[in-house]
Formats: structure tokens, C-alpha cells, sequence
């Protein structure tokens, strides 16, 4: 927690001090814990996507489409 953090322009000084740079925008702040997180999720949906397409492949394929 940071209790100095009462606006937009202080929680930008604050990521500027605590949090790391990310690599897609220049202008964008996030903790290395938010990093991790963000990471995390992105790998689940792409799992989670490219499990439905395979099952989707396999449905046409059983259905005899392919």
C-alpha cells in the first residue's frame, strides 16, 4: 500500500520508483508482481485457445469433415 497515492500524477511518480517499465509501451508502468501476473493469465488463455481449436479440429474430424 502507498497512502501518498491520491491522484493520477502520484501513482505515476510512485510505478516511476516501484514499478519496472513495460516492454510494449514506453508510457506504461506496472510492479514486477503485476508483470508476473499479466504473464500468467495471457499463457492460460492461450493455452485455453489453442485447446478449443484442437477440440474443434477433432469434432470436424469425427463429424467427417476432414
Amino acid at each position: 500500500e502507498a497512502p501518498s497515492i491520491v491522484s493520477e500524477r502520484t501513482m505515476s511518480d510512485y510505478y516511476r520508483v516501484a514499478g519496472e517499465e513495460r516492454h510494449l509501451r514506453s508510457d506504461k508502468w506496472d510492479t514486477e508482481a503485476a508483470q508476473r501476473a499479466g504473464e500468467i493469465v495471457r499463457r492460460e488463455v492461450a493455452e485455453s485457445h489453442n485447446t478449443r481449436v484442437a477440440q474443434s479440429i477433432q469434432s470436424r474430424r469425427s463429424a467427417g469433415g476432414e
